[in-house]
């Protein structure tokens, strides 16, 4: 049986230093926040069963000045990735209609899309 913070329908759990660096695991995802420099955040996403980045502040566009905000878009694009991810197993290809097409949306792009993370925190908690 999984623990709480492994299931998708469980808050995001933050260890660490919520003012330096900390890490959440959640739903299978790894989350993590690290301060650069004052004012100056870094923040990633990745999928451990595929053991690789998903995406970070490196490829969204926008600056995070603030551990709250570095934590939010964490969670934002770890929600919208698993989101993708569950659709992208319910889908089926189509006999011969799909032939020479991409069948399914490229998630880290579409993931670092910034229709998918809001630029500032929608609430103010783990400030």
């Amino acid at each position: 049986m999984k623990s709480p913070e492994n299931t998708p329908n469980e808050a995001i759990r933050w260890y660490g230093d919520l003012g330096d660096d900390c890490t959440a695991r959640w739903a299978g995802l790894m989350l993590r926040a690290e301060k650069m420099s004052i004012g100056d955040w870094w923040w990633c996403v990745y999928d451990e069963e595929f053991e690789g980045q998903v995406v970070s502040s490196h490829v969204v566009p926008g600056r995070v000045r603030t551990g709250g905000e570095a934590r939010h878009a964490a969670e934002q694009a770890a929600r919208s990735y698993l989101n993708l991810k569950d659709r992208r197993r319910q889908w089926r290809p189509r006999k011969k209609s799909t032939r020479g097409k991409k069948p399914c949306v490229d998630l880290w792009k579409r993931v670092a899309s910034s229709e998918f993370i809001p630029k500032r925190p929608l609430c103010a908690n783990n400030a």
